[in-house]
């Protein structure tokens, strides 16, 4: 019985990881082939934390709660309450900062967020009555909200969903505002292939002199395989945004190695017009845990990336992620 089994799984982890591949190809066929577009509301792109962002959404071993942006699924992992807060800095005179709180419930994990951003302060001119007039503003800023819930469907199968919220104002002036939703999935084909997927970004928007932004919806799919020794661990990953409306690629290739309390990421994004390199390393430390990115900038400064996490209170039981404790020596890294 344990013989045929055994070739059942092999099967299934076959079928699942050639299920990838395809949708991956067919995803990166799509965007070569389509009309170029340009859409708006980049906050929406714009939380990343000190880690890697595929690293981030695929790994439920060494996640932080800036995924609850992008892939909320991945709240499920969470069995602490946790707090987190994420800052950048460094791109022009941006400055961006934000904060995540996650409550553990007996179905799932509740989650909310907000995000502040700023573009920095410019001088507005202009003509009135034949009279010239000046005033310091803020060029951009924009805040998010999120609301998001994720939970265990299966064995090794969990979903997600969130509600965001986000309000842009130009020059102190005109203002307009977006609502939208992710939906997310986790699927662990075994203990050390994870597989991620997400629809993010669907919804309205309200309009800046009586035109709308395009929202930034987005398809996203990523893989990964966890290799553990003793207290090391690396993690390779790949994953694939299709663009919607712009209909192009970001292809991420990263990876995420760690021994112990310490950790490092590396990756690089194909296709991305800016922040296409990532270099992240980070160390946890009882209930702290705090993440750092460089960034080199491609025709603008290199940008700083900080993240902060802070667990307390009861932990939850194990079991709505039991299949990633089956082997004693993840536990560590929780």
């Amino acid at each position: 019985m344990d013989f045929f089994n055994k070739i059942i799984k092999r099967i299934f982890l076959e079928k699942a990881i050639l299920s990838f591949l395809l949708l991956f190809f067919l995803l990166y066929s799509f965007s070569l082939y389509a009309e170029v577009g340009k859409s708006g509301w980049s906050i929406f792109n714009k939380p990343q934390s000190g880690r890697f962002s595929s690293v981030n959404l695929i790994s439920p071993l060494n996640s932080d709660l800036s995924f609850v942006f992008y892939n909320p699924a991945l709240a499920v992992t969470k069995v602490q309450r946790e707090l987190f807060l994420i800052s950048e800095m460094g791109i022009s005179n941006d400055t961006l900062g934000g904060m995540v709180y996650a409550e553990p419930l007996s179905g799932g994990v509740a989650c909310a967020g907000i995000v502040l951003y700023s573009a920095g302060d410019m001088d507005l001119n202009w003509l009135e009555n034949g009279a010239e007039y000046s005033r310091n503003v803020n060029a951009l800023s924009d805040t998010l909200i999120t609301l998001s819930y994720g939970f265990k469907y299966e064995e090794n199968a969990f979903v997600g969903a969130s509600f965001k919220i986000a309000s842009e104002k130009i020059a102190d002036m005109e203002s307009a505002s977006a609502y939208v939703f992710d939906f997310g999935a986790l699927y662990a084909a075994r203990e050390d292939i994870f597989v991620s997927v997400a629809l993010r970004n669907l919804g309205f928007s309200t309009a800046f002199y009586e035109e709308k932004n395009i929202l930034p919806a987005s398809l996203y799919a990523g893989a990964g395989y966890m290799y553990k020794l003793m207290k090391t661990y690396l993690m390779p990953v790949l994953g694939i945004t299709v663009n919607i409306p712009d209909s192009n690629a970001i292809v991420d290739i990263g990876v995420d190695a760690g021994y112990d309390l310490v950790f490092l990421n590396l990756g690089y994004r194909i296709n991305a017009e800016e922040s296409n390199i990532h270099i992240g390393a980070g160390v946890k430390w009882q209930d702290f845990d705090l993440s750092y990115s460089y960034i080199p900038g491609r025709y603008m400064d290199a940008s700083h990336r900080l993240g902060l996490s802070y667990k307390f209170g009861p932990t939850h039981a194990y079991d709505t992620y039991d299949f990633l404790l089956r082997k004693k020596e993840y536990r560590f890294m929780f």
